[in-house]
């Protein structure tokens, strides 16, 4: 795919400047400047496609300023392909921000080799106590140096080891890993699973097991490429792409679950699009792109499981009582919600937990505020479009929050320790336990 080859079939459905998409746009909301509104990046978009303005910096600053949240697509009347426009946009002028070069050096070394990203973490866990310090609640860490990002903003913690480096992870490998075996789902981790949130593949792999599905773990797999396709990086995206469908495909998996709505929608709709130009890859992109699921379809849908039991271990973690109800709210992610459409099954989940009960926040499908490079290059309005999201957190008075995405669980706790409410943040399946036994959940690192 050509980055041109994006924007010509996505032109095909011209922006009717109808102004319907302003009402749902998180930015435009906050900004209320028409240059930030889809309606008018989407005017910048097809400028610069036809040659009609000049691609200076201002424009790349403009365009920037864009979750792609895909809100605007659920009101558009001519069914606009907004985050493509936006992708190929991006491509476009990728060079023409300078804070964007030292996130595009990463992606073509880092991203791409394994053994650099393991370097990479193991570094700044070494050198925490220089860079980091803790917070209470051991919730997190905030920056003693604003690098990139300010002091004060709560980042996650770093595992001890990865988990693709872990028992669980090789006793799981697959046979494209030269182990024989005929287990019908493969897992795609995620760098967020890998290297923070290593409880969640720890319980997605206890999960599945208790109920009878073995899941299998390539070792050999990448980064989604997620952060390279959403800042228009296509090349780096693309390469990516090509290692995972490979390391996927070859470990003739019937299904390919994932606890991450951003690494499933990467793999499930953004991959198909960036072969466009190449036949024989787009089939291959497609063909991975149809076998991957999250993790709650695979419980709900492909496991048909209704009831389940609460994780009291996570309680007793948390400072909780186990034996008292607790309540929990949802957040549903972007890219899990919009982009894979997986919206109802996280909500069964938690509503058919025993010991849990499900409160539904105002709102739950609004953007946290994230969006990748955004939250980093627009932090002041990302943090004002989380506080929305922390107050309607605030205001349902859950013990817990709960969501698909662990790009959102930084965000969120981001927000909410702003605003001083100390409410954790979790991935949905951490709140089940195993079927038939209680969990283990190793505490976090």
């Amino acid at each position: 795919m050509t980055d041109k080859l994006i924007v010509r079939e996505a032109a095909d459905k011209i922006c009717l400047r109808c102004g319907s998409c302003l009402a749902v746009c998180p930015v435009y909301k906050k900004e209320l400047t028409e240059m930030v509104s889809p309606r008018g990046k989407m005017s910048l978009a097809e400028a610069i496609h036809g040659r009609e303005i000049d691609a200076r910096r201002d424009v790349a600053g403009y365009l920037s300023q864009c979750l792609i949240c895909t809100a605007c697509m659920d009101e558009c009347p001519n069914n606009l392909d907004f985050d493509a426009r936006m992708v190929a946009a991006r491509s476009g002028l990728r060079m023409q921000k300078p804070s964007n070069l030292p996130f595009f050096a990463a992606f073509r070394t880092v991203l791409q080799t394994r053994l650099l990203m393991n370097i990479g973490a193991a570094f700044a866990r070494a050198f925490r106590r220089l860079v980091f310090f803790k917070v209470p609640g051991e919730s997190g860490m905030h920056l003693r140096f604003p690098l990139m990002v300010p002091r004060d903003r709560l980042l996650p913690k770093i595992a001890k080891s990865s988990f693709l480096k872990s028992d669980a992870a090789r006793n799981a490998a697959s046979p494209e890993d030269n182990r024989p075996s005929a287990d019908p789902v493969a897992y795609f981790i995620g760098c967020m699973g890998n290297y923070s949130c290593t409880e969640v593949p720890e319980s997605l792999l206890q999960l599945c097991k208790s109920y009878g599905q073995p899941v299998t773990v390539p070792l050999k797999q990448k980064c989604c490429g997620m952060p390279a396709i959403v800042a228009g990086d296509l090349i780096s995206a693309r390469k990516l792409a090509k290692k995972n469908i490979d390391v996927f495909l070859s470990a003739n998996c019937e299904k390919v679950v994932t606890a991450c709505g951003s690494c499933g929608s990467a793999i499930k709709h953004y991959y198909p699009m960036l072969f466009k130009d190449d036949p024989k890859m787009k089939s291959r992109a497609e063909e991975l792109a149809s076998r991957i699921v999250d993790v709650s379809e695979l419980l709900v849908d492909q496991l048909g499981q209704k009831e389940f039991s609460v994780n009291k271990d996570l309680l007793r973690r948390l400072g909780l009582d186990p034996s008292k109800p607790v309540k929990v709210t949802y957040h549903e992610s972007c890219h899990l919600g919009r982009r894979m459409g997986v919206i109802k099954q996280p909500k069964t989940i938690l509503e058919n937990i025993e010991g849990v009960e499900f409160v539904p926040m105002k709102d739950e499908n609004v953007c946290c505020g994230c969006g990748g490079l955004f939250s980093v290059h627009h932090y002041d309005i990302s943090s004002a479009i989380t506080s929305d999201k922390a107050q309607n957190i605030k205001a349902t008075g859950a013990d817990i929050v709960a969501t698909g995405c662990p790009a959102c669980m930084m965000q969120i706790a981001d927000g909410l320790a702003h605003l001083g409410h100390n409410i954790p943040v979790i991935n949905t399946i951490e709140l089940i336990a195993p079927r038939d036994r209680e969990s283990r959940i190793p505490e976090a690192v």
